[in-house]
């Protein structure tokens, strides 16, 4: 099936579940495992898998979201209300509002602080919760996986920097991010491993909601801190969480990482804006 036809049967599927037009549908294709529809700015939002394997993926974001509805955790929340019974698609009552990528430098420092207060609550009762069958990743896992993707990026890198700076960051991800990774051990817990501005979700009235929980699992809770790039957002959900003497070295290291992690994506998208955008973040962390 040709991608514009598979892109209207599933806007037909939308429209038939929620009696919405076709034309007030908007796909989204910034999702990395899914295709989503979008309606009226995040009040709907439905995902279609781009493969079988996202499946496993979605049965876990669903138990998430009925986890953390059945509690008080001070952010909004996606409510599934749609499901395929065979995980084909889901969708859900989202939170209407732009995402902090979008906003960030709209909003005035106070506004900045109190959002950092907010998740740093939101994660200091996240990270206590326990899901079942949810994926468990070691410092060894997540060193296999960096040094995986690094290899998909690894040409584009090589061509873009001098052979110095290439030879710098290979040694970050072969020597100095293994070795430190495992010198500050590991404090696990259940984080939602894919919290960054890209997906918070931010209103007018001052409300936060958090989506896209596909990543769910259980690893070091530092890694639910290095998508929070503006420091008085990240200085002050720190100070509401509650560090310990390592979480920031932890965070650093991680967070030097994540636009290593981010250029593959990129580039099998072949999203030319986001590819340089992540290139210049490499430049400027080394």
């Amino acid at each position: 099936m040709k991608f514009r036809e598979l892109i209207l049967q599933e806007k037909k599927i939308v429209s038939s579940l929620t009696g919405v037009r076709l034309e007030e549908i908007v796909y989204n294709d910034l999702g990395w495992t899914s295709r989503i529809y979008v309606i009226n700015q995040g009040e709907i939002v439905f995902k279609f898998p781009r493969t079988q394997k996202i499946i496993q993926e979605y049965m876990k974001e669903i138990q998430i979201y009925y986890l953390l509805n059945d509690i008080n955790i001070g952010v909004g929340i996606p409510q599934v209300r749609w499901q395929d019974s065979e995980l084909r698609y889901f969708g859900y009552a989202g939170i209407p509002g732009a995402t902090l990528d979008i906003c960030l430098n709209e909003l005035t420092t106070d506004t900045k602080v109190k959002i950092g207060k907010i998740l740093g609550l939101f994660l200091k009762k996240l990270h206590t919760l326990d899901l079942k069958d949810a994926n468990t990743y070691n410092i060894k896992d997540e060193i296999a996986e960096f040094q995986e993707i690094f290899r998909r990026g690894e040409n584009e890198i090589q061509t873009a920097f001098t052979k110095k700076k290439f030879l710098n960051i290979k040694n970050f991800v072969f020597q100095e991010f293994p070795e430190k990774v495992l010198k500050l051990g590991l404090s696990k817990a259940l984080c939602h491993s894919d919290l960054g501005f890209w997906n918070i979700i931010y209103n007018p009235s001052g409300n936060i909601g958090i989506i896209d929980f596909g990543d769910v699992s259980y690893c070091d809770f530092s890694r639910d801190f290095i998508g929070l790039s503006d420091p008085t957002i990240l200085e002050s959900a720190l100070i509401t969480y509650g560090e310990d003497s390592k979480l920031r070295e932890k965070i650093i290291l991680r967070m030097k990482s994540l636009p290593i992690l981010e250029l593959p994506f990129f580039l099998e998208k072949k999203d030319r804006v986001g590819f340089k955008k992540s290139l210049k973040r490499i430049e400027d962390s080394f």
